[in-house]
């Protein structure tokens, strides 16, 4: 699962990877979402994409190739430079949805529901 996104004008959305998730090039987007940006030909979309590099102080890739693989390449290399490894680290963990471990008598943990001593019936006011 990928942390930033591709943006690209609508056009080439098709030479964006499966995998990542796109965002039409507009004046209005936060660059430090992108991963990378694709540009077609025309002089705007350029400027938009070093406009953007140019406001993070970072080589985000601006690209205009269509090579899909080369775009996924350039934007995962970008991705791991950018990110701390702990935020990589708890982004995995938090995909993994691990078991809760709770302290004992907090009942809406979930890893008592795994267990039979977990299944007692509530007991309010004995």
């Amino acid at each position: 699962m990928h942390y930033l996104k591709i943006a690209a004008p609508k056009a080439l959305w098709s030479c964006v990877p499966k995998d990542w998730q796109v965002v039409e090039l507009t004046a209005n987007l936060n660059p430090a979402t992108l991963a990378a940006v694709v540009v077609d030909a025309s002089e705007e979309s350029q400027l938009l994409g070093q406009k953007f590099s140019a406001q993070l102080q970072l080589p985000l890739p601006v690209l205009t190739t269509t090579d899909t693989i080369r775009i996924a390449q350039e934007a995962h290399t970008y991705e791991q430079q950018v990110q701390p490894p702990f935020i990589r680290d708890l982004i995995n963990f938090a995909n993994q949805k691990p078991v809760s471990f709770t302290t004992p008598g907090h009942h809406n943990g979930q890893y008592y529901d795994r267990h039979p001593a977990g299944d007692l019936p509530p007991v309010y006011g004995r």
